[in-house]
């Protein structure tokens, strides 16, 4: 059997010490009740937790001074909160992307994605095959086409949401019947 022997010793910090201590027990609580939100906005959303490694990466990109800074100023969890509230009462439903889905750095063009693409660069250029945009309006459309392939998944599925082309209505899946009668093809 092992003995294990614990000491007690009294700190005494000077200010500046105190003030580093302070912090770090600052930004570790802070951490945790990140964490802790994170993991329970997601489960109300999609029924499952995240892990810890997916948080990790989501911490880390606040670190991002440039980006951490007005994304704690818009209060974006808020937004959001607000943005699903008011869909729900209208009747609507938003569509979330996974956050790291690589919007900015794949082409809306053919699908090809680079590996990296700095904040810097503010026009895409793909490689593939040669299609040329502004960063974000590359990013604007792959988002698009994200909600447009959820909408036909949820209208083959028989649901009624509405369609990218109109307001669809329960029907067979494979087939469009729209508030004007069906389409063919």
């Amino acid at each position: 059997m092992k003995i294990k022997r614990a000491y007690k010793t009294e700190l005494d910090p000077n200010n500046v010490q105190r003030t580093a201590l302070l912090k770090h027990a600052g930004a570790a609580r802070f951490a945790y009740n990140w964490g802790l939100a994170r993991r329970r906005e997601e489960y109300e959303r999609t029924g499952r937790s995240s892990n810890a490694i997916g948080l990790h990466r989501q911490l880390n990109a606040l670190k991002n001074h440039c980006l951490a800074k007005q994304l704690a100023d818009a209060g974006i969890g808020e937004f959001l909160r607000q943005l699903r509230y008011k869909t729900k009462w209208y009747g609507g439903k938003v569509i979330e992307a996974d956050p790291f889905f690589p919007s900015t750095k794949r082409c809306s063009n053919c699908g090809a994605a680079k590996d990296e693409m700095p904040l810097s660069e503010r026009t895409y250029k793909c490689g593939s095959c040669g299609f040329e945009a502004d960063r974000d309006l590359n990013a604007a459309m792959n988002l698009a086409s994200v909600a447009a392939s959820w909408a036909e998944t949820q209208n083959a599925c028989e649901s009624g949401e509405v369609h990218a082309a109109g307001q669809v209505l329960p029907c067979e899946a494979g087939t469009e019947r729209h508030l004007g009668g069906v389409l063919n093809g």
